[in-house]
């Protein structure tokens, strides 16, 4: 493999990192939301 190749496949990895790292925020965000709404929720057993 050469040095072309290596960058391409560091970039590759470096934007899937980047993209995994986002959703994983987003749901964790979402995951937040639902878990505020469930409490504020009357009757609800959290």
């Amino acid at each position: 493999m050469n040095s072309s190749d290596e960058e391409k496949q560091l970039q590759l990895i470096t934007s899937l990192k980047e993209q995994a790292i986002g959703e994983y925020e987003d749901l964790r965000a979402e995951n937040q939301k639902t878990k505020e709404k469930l409490i504020s929720t009357p009757g609800s057993r959290w």
